[in-house]
């Protein structure tokens, strides 16, 4: 089956797609999408390389940083850009002799820290006859849910810019179908929040929350505030490309914040799962658990949004052009910084989801909002957007670091 026509999609679950592997119902796969939990790979790890390692780590660390989930080795994909997916085209079995389990062991052993626990390794032979071989199979790599307080799984290796082998880390993360890096701002959030446990057990710093906001000038204020404060913690900045973010700003911020805030039935719950307009749709996020940043929730959906909702009602959704959420199918070529079209779907469904958000589960609690669009790098970082292609806008509702309400 050629790229030049996919497979049909074909949502299975997991169980069934490894029980049809078991059982060699090969095309009974085909179609499957990757999903946050269920990550196909065509060849095996090639281990004698030390980047293998780190490809091995890498996967592994963000399954076990994403809820778990499954990966295995020995299924070709076709990525299907209109979706943001991968489907599965077929299935290509391994050699034998290129998979040493112990080695796949001794490399996580090795290169993540803490040892993620649990993860077992089932080679499933192909057929008899297979026309792959005898001595051929499918690596099966599980990894189970992780305890909390074992979070993050970091890498303790990488390589510098000679691609030298060095001790510094990082985290792999889920983002959906696809894995990429915690944002700085998590891992500060993380290493400040417990050092401050340890020595002081004082309280985490206060929300940018005003008492009253119901001036524009007020909602301004706050709307910046907040924008900056994700930003830190994102670690987007003058290397990057133009962040696009909208800010609700209730007209009057409660004493106390609502009591529903951090019930798992209420706001964070909320949180967790936001509105989505359409499978594989361009939404709010991927449906990741908030995290408690301070006195505030915030989701991250890896290195390209966060939603952001401080306990005085105060909401931001932030997006950075660096990376192909904003630009998805107008990417530029080579990888090099120049201005990119926005993809207006995108940006619609993305607007409307979190219009819907404020309206149906925020508006309840905290009364009538204020709506601000603010835009920051436009002309001063090197990953800038377009309105249309080859149009000369500098950003999709102005330039600078100007807001629009």
């Amino acid at each position: 089956m050629s790229e030049s026509q996919p497979p049909l999609r074909r949502d299975l679950p997991t169980e069934e797609v490894l029980l049809a592997l078991r059982d060699h119902r090969y095309d009974d796969i085909r179609g499957v999408p990757e999903n946050q939990s269920l990550d196909f790979k065509k060849g095996w790890y090639r281990l004698d390389e030390p980047k293998e390692k780190w490809e091995l780590a890498k996967d592994v660390g963000a399954m076990a940083n994403s809820g778990g989930g499954v990966i295995i080795r020995g299924v070709a994909t076709v990525a299907i850009a209109s979706i943001d997916v991968e489907l599965a085209t077929e299935v290509k079995p391994l050699p034998a002799s290129k998979v040493d389990i112990k080695q796949h062991h001794d490399v996580l052993k090795t290169w993540l820290y803490p040892q993620v626990r649990g993860v077992t390794f089932e080679w499933l032979a192909a057929p008899p006859g297979d026309e792959a071989g005898e001595n051929t199979g499918v690596l099966v790599i599980t990894v189970p849910p992780q305890e909390e307080d074992q979070q993050p799984f970091i890498q303790s290796r990488t390589f510098d810019r000679d691609d030298k082998e060095v001790q510094a880390f990082n985290v792999a993360v889920r983002d959906g179908a696809h894995t990429d890096w915690l944002p700085p701002g998590v891992v500060q959030r993380d290493l400040a929040d417990g050092r401050r446990a340890r020595r002081q057990g004082t309280s985490l710093p206060p929300s940018t929350a005003d008492s009253d906001r119901g001036s524009s000038t007020e909602a301004l204020v706050s709307s910046e505030a907040l924008v900056g404060k994700v930003e830190q913690f994102m670690g987007w900045g003058l290397a990057d490309g133009t962040t696009l973010a909208y800010v609700a700003v209730p007209d009057a911020a409660p004493a106390v914040p609502p009591e529903a805030f951090y019930r798992s039935d209420g706001l964070r719950s909320a949180l967790a799962r936001p509105p989505m307009n359409r499978a594989g749709g361009f939404g709010l996020s991927y449906h990741e658990p908030p995290q408690q940043v301070g006195e505030d929730l915030v989701v991250v959906s890896a290195y390209d949004r966060c939603l952001w909702l401080e306990p005085s009602g105060v909401f931001a959704m932030a997006a950075n052009a660096r990376n192909d959420f904003l630009t998805w199918g107008t990417r530029r070529e080579g990888g090099e910084p120049r201005p990119a079209a926005i993809n207006l779907v995108v940006l619609t469904e993305w607007t409307y989801l979190y219009a819907k958000f404020v309206r149906d589960r925020l508006a309840a609690a905290y009364g009538n909002y204020h709506y601000l669009v603010r835009i920051v790098g436009a002309e001063t970082r090197p990953w800038t957007l377009r309105l249309r292609p080859g149009s000369s806008e500098l950003a999709a509702f102005g330039v600078g670091n100007q807001p629009r309400s």
